[in-house]
């Protein structure tokens, strides 16, 4: 009686599915050595791109020191997992380390990390000078009720301990795993090759918990290493056959992959073998939908950082993320690309980066130019000195507006930068014979000024892809402008103060472009300078003050303190109310969201700027430009060029205060100053002997 009335009972049980919770899982494949042009030659990966998310993961790690980084100046690759599982960029033992040695497996089957190679991984992240918290998505995981699980193909103990490196959590404990998932292949390098078959089987094992798997695949990344020792044909084979084995992989983890899950195919870094300038990684999510990822730390469309990773697991997961993390939340716009769009993105980020690298800011260019300018002058050579003068201030124009003539070709873009700064010099050289250099001047400080401001307030677009836009290789910042755009425009602006001086309408329009330069460079939509609002009020408040009283009062001093202090204010407000995924730097330093306290983040940007005044070569530019400004023989206007050499003065000072790289923008101000000069004192010279000739 008590069977027939328990076994519906029963039956009800057995027919009910398990909670969903326990059926989720995420995947997350790590191949070290995926190259950009390896997604059209895995099958597999090539057909599932439309339906996923993908994008290029920009991945760089703490160091920045010969002796964490690799030969070509790149992270190695444990640093970067490292940083992966962090959220914020940290340090590994460089791979020839003793500390580096086989995990410890316990007894309930989790593996652990050497403690020494923990107390290393301690020893080189405690000073970094912001929170940096090592195991941060295996903690975040386990917390959240997840078992995580590690699975490798590594051959030796160092492979082994860095394929824990991403899921450990703070104290080196990284769950369950089986780390050596070979087979016997005598002709394949370290005689191994992955265990494909095995390594699908494990992860897709039925779990009773939601079962995060983080699989390394090393066979590729060891052909690499080892085309060094073989021949050509020897190394193409190796590299054939560890990529057939990653398509078996990534095939089996598709053909296994339920609704809800979510899987991950990404690389921790770039290649050995990618260009030296290149730290982009592929990056392809199936399960979040299909379009090209992207998120609020880039805005730039296929573009994240690396440090967006864990915030990224924690909003498809549906986990509260840790507190204090750099980076943000991924998220995916458009429709489905193919394997070629995905491709051709990351070709046209290399070919920008190459052109920025090459040509941004050129501060040899500059350093000549000033000299040159400043020599011929004192050697009485006074349209030569024109003419540098002429091309100091074609030359942020150019900058600006050349790129898109230009495209993604290197050889267009220097023919095309060398015949504008030839045209104007030589134009310069000659108007200053008519004493008319200095209207070419203004002309071109109003051509850079006029687009410049008008894209700020469009959102920076033109800006972005510039030749000093912020550079997706240097990973600094990627949206907005950088401090050199904005020592070139205030420079500009107080430059062309002799031309507003002519009338009383001049001196308002003036007045009111010089505001609204420093809100669209500073507002988080356009510019997100906030650097901008100290160094432009200042600078171009003493420069009006003293160009109209001829002095610099307390309450002038006091007044700009005010107006600085509301335009922060203002515009942390307005960065707040657009939401956390709308949160520029400004708002999220505002909240202790972005590598520690506002003092904190002051203090860091001071030491950078200290450090790149005795390092950086704009430090010789800003020199010799400051220099011949001071020691300039030749007549210049009255109380109009007082304002000029007051906004020189004050943009210096707060250059360097507000900004971590001052240097460049001080460099940059100065320069559209000397240009300025050079061509007023030639046209006053050459304008007098011309007039006395003609009479």
């Amino acid at each position: 009686m008590k069977r027939t009335v328990l076994s519906p009972f029963f039956l009800l049980l057995v027919l009910l599915p398990l909670p969903a919770s326990a059926e989720k899982r995420l995947t997350l494949l790590l191949a070290p050595g995926l190259r950009a042009q390896d997604i059209a030659a895995l099958a597999a990966l090539r057909s599932s791109v439309p339906m996923g998310a993908c994008g290029w993961m920009v991945c760089r790690a703490a160091g920045r020191t010969p002796k964490t980084l690799r030969a070509d100046r790149r992270d190695y690759t444990a640093s970067l997992l490292l940083t992966l599982g962090a959220g914020a960029r940290l340090l590994a033992p460089a791979p020839r380390s003793p500390v580096w040695c086989e995990p410890v497996r316990l007894p309930d089957g989790a593996f652990t990390l050497p403690a020494p190679l923990m107390a290393q991984i301690s020893r080189l992240n405690r000073s970094l000078g912001y929170p940096a918290l090592p195991g941060l998505l295996g903690d975040t995981l386990r917390q959240a009720g997840w078992h995580v699980q590690v699975i490798s193909d590594a051959v030796g103990g160092r492979e082994a301990a860095e394929a824990l490196l991403m899921a450990a959590g703070r104290t080196g404990r990284a769950g369950s795993g089986h780390l050596h998932c070979t087979l016997s292949a005598p002709l394949l390098p370290y005689g191994k090759q992955a265990d494909t078959t095995r390594m699908v089987r494990l992860a897709s094992a039925p779990a009773a918990a939601p079962t995060a798997a983080v699989l390394t695949f090393w066979q590729l990344q060891r052909a690499q290493q080892y085309s060094a020792l073989c021949l050509p044909a020897a190394a193409a084979q190796h590299r054939k056959a560890a990529l057939h084995a990653l398509n078996c992989l990534w095939s089996g983890l598709l053909q296994n992959m339920k609704q809800g899950d979510l899987l991950c195919l990404l690389s921790p870094g770039p290649s050995i073998h990618s260009p030296s300038l290149n730290v982009l990684a592929p990056l392809l999510v199936m399960g979040e939908g299909a379009g090209m990822l992207s998120s609020p730390s880039t805005r730039r469309q296929g573009l994240v950082v690396n440090t967006d990773f864990l915030p990224s697991i924690c909003s498809a997961l549906h986990i509260a993320q840790p507190a204090g993390l750099i980076g943000r939340a991924e998220e995916t716009s458009g429709p489905g690309r193919s394997a070629a769009e995905w491709s051709a993105r990351y070709r046209k980020l290399l070919a920008v980066s190459r052109q920025q690298n090459v040509l941004g800011g050129l501060p040899t260019l500059q350093l000549l130019l000033a000299l040159g300018g400043g020599i011929a002058f004192w050697l009485n050579k006074k349209a030569l000195a024109a003419a540098a003068g002429g091309a100091l201030a074609a030359l942020p124009a150019g900058m600006l507006l050349l790129p898109l003539p230009a495209g993604g070709s290197m050889p267009a873009a220097c023919v095309l930068l060398a015949c504008w700064e030839a045209a104007f010099a030589l134009l310069a050289g000659r108007l200053a014979l008519a004493g008319k250099a200095c209207k070419l001047v203004n002309g071109l400080f109003l051509l850079f000024c006029v687009p410049l401001v008008l894209d700020m307030a469009g959102g920076a677009h033109l800006a972005v892809r510039s030749w000093l836009g912020p550079s997706v290789m240097e990973a600094a910042r990627f949206y907005g402008i950088g401090n050199e755009w904005m020592g070139a425009l205030f420079g500009a602006l107080v430059s062309i103060i002799p031309l507003a001086h002519a009338s009383r309408a001049g001196k308002s329009i003036w007045a009111a472009w010089a505001l609204f330069a420093v809100a669209c460079a500073a507002w988080p939509g356009g510019g997100a300078k906030v650097g901008a609002i100290p160094t432009g009020v200042f600078t171009l408040g003493c420069a009006w003050f003293v160009w109209q009283h001829e002095k610099l009062r307390v309450r002038d001093l006091a007044g700009m303190t005010a107006a600085a202090a509301a335009f922060l204010a203002l515009f942390a407000a307005a960065d707040r109310l657009g939401g956390s995924k709308k949160e520029s730097q400004l708002g999220r330093a505002f909240a202790h969201q972005a590598g520690g306290s506002l003092a904190e983040i002051a203090l860091r940007k001071l030491a950078m700027g200290f450090h790149l005044l005795l390092h950086s070569p704009w430090c010789l530019v800003m020199t010799a430009c400051g220099v011949f400004l001071l020691f300039l023989p030749g007549r210049t206007p009255g109380r109009e060029w007082a304002g000029v050499q007051a906004g020189m003065a004050a943009g210096v000072l707060a250059c360097l205060l507000f900004n971590d790289a001052g240097v460049a923008a001080a460099a940059l101000l100065l320069a559209a100053g000397l240009s300025m000069r050079l061509c007023i004192c030639a046209d006053f010279n050459l304008g007098q002997t011309a007039a006395a000739e003609r009479s």
